[in-house]
């Protein structure tokens, strides 16, 4: 298997693993009790969860890190056509 689909299938095993990790516990705040000395300890994480894993995962896939991905493969295409390309006499 090619480094690149390797790489690109990780990634996506792990943002789906922490998307799903996040949903599921966002749900379980939502709809289950939770004791009163716990709540305080709910809302931060519940934070961290909305305001770096989830909105990182969201900016990586379709954000600025993708165009710059795109960026960088078109730069990598153009670099191999040049390598390839016959020398001109």
């Amino acid at each position: 298997m090619d480094e690149k689909v390797k790489t690109e299938r990780i990634t996506l095993y792990m943002a789906c693993s922490v998307m799903g990790i996040g949903f599921t516990y966002l749900f379980l705040v939502t709809f289950v009790a939770i004791p009163e000395s716990g709540v305080e300890h709910a809302k931060t994480v519940t934070g961290f969860i909305l305001g770096v894993g989830i909105s990182t995962l969201i900016s990586y896939f379709w954000g600025s890190s993708k165009g710059s991905a795109a960026k960088s493969e078109t730069i990598e295409k153009k670099l191999e056509e040049e390598v390839t390309k016959p020398i001109k006499k």
